[in-house]
């Protein structure tokens, strides 16, 4: 007996088979122009997001820049003290230690306190530390304790050839100096130093953020001062953070940072403080980009 085979249906007709075909295909090509636009849109707003990042570490590095310019104007301002011109008017005349120089002295170290005493209170300190260093070398007036200047050879801070408040970052163990030289009727007379708060600084550092870090750059590219978890967010490979060393204003940087930080990634931003030739480098943690930027 023979075997029937069972129909499975009927063949559809050869223009219906074409109609399919082209709707399979209008329908890929839609699909794949979804997609396209989809990664572009992510793209465009990953740029956008960049870009966000940057314009807030512009505003940053601002706020870093107002607060030195504020340091710098605010020994100015101390420098045209009446205690010091007293002491050099009173020096000048030949007056001796023991009959009014010391009161003098004293009455300059009183005025050297106050200042840092006075932007305490308000509670905005910039410096933690003054000190005015006589035209030879010698320590004149100090607000610090005396153990902590055992070290310092002081007559290396002299500028009498300098005019105006100077910035100073490369001195070792102190990572920021304002620096004036005094002159007493046209004649150099000694040197302003004031120690710059850290405290306040970080005020406008980011630093306890664990995805979101800054630290100050100087021109050649070594790290002044940086949040606490700075270190985190570094990358893991040596080439890429000799790059956060090198790179110019403007510019940012993606790389792999250490897993063990439970991070993946960073993104690095670096501008430049207005005014000053010092650099704020932020790194974020990559995936948290788009959340900083619209926060």
């Amino acid at each position: 007996m023979t075997q029937k085979h069972k129909p499975v249906g009927n063949p559809l007709p050869k223009g219906q088979l074409i109609l399919i075909l082209a709707l399979g295909l209008l329908l890929s090509a839609y699909l794949i122009t979804l997609i396209s636009n989809y990664h572009h849109s992510q793209e465009e707003l990953e740029l956008a997001a960049i870009e966000q990042l940057r314009l807030q570490t512009e505003s940053r590095a601002a706020e870093l820049a107002y607060f030195f310019s504020d340091a710098t104007s605010s020994l100015s301002t101390l420098s045209e003290s009446r205690e010091l011109s007293i002491y050099f008017a009173n020096k000048a005349l030949k007056m001796s230690m023991r009959y009014g120089l010391e009161a003098n002295l004293i009455s300059l170290r009183e005025r050297l306190m106050s200042a840092v005493e006075e932007q305490h209170q308000k509670g905005h300190a910039i410096f933690s530390r003054i000190v005015f260093i006589a035209e030879q070398g010698e320590l004149l007036a100090d607000t610090g304790a005396a153990p902590a200047t055992a070290q310092i050879d002081w007559a290396t801070f002299l500028t009498p050839e300098t005019q105006g408040a100077q910035l100073l970052s490369d001195l070792g163990d102190i990572p920021f100096l304002v620096s004036l030289p005094y002159f007493f009727k046209g004649k150099f007379k000694g040197q302003l130093l004031a120690w710059v708060s850290l405290q306040s600084m970080a005020r406008h550092l980011a630093t306890l953020d664990p995805v979101l870090q800054d630290a100050i750059y100087s021109w050649d590219g070594r790290v002044l001062a940086a949040g606490d978890r700075w270190n985190d967010l570094l990358p893991e490979d040596s080439e890429a953070a000799s790059n956060l060393a090198i790179m110019s204003h403007g510019e940012t940087l993606t790389f792999a940072v250490n897993a063990e930080n439970g991070v993946d990634g960073a993104l690095a931003v670096k501008v430049l403080l207005p005014g000053i030739d010092y650099y704020l480098v932020t790194l974020y943690a990559q995936d948290k980009v788009l959340s900083h930027a619209i926060s």
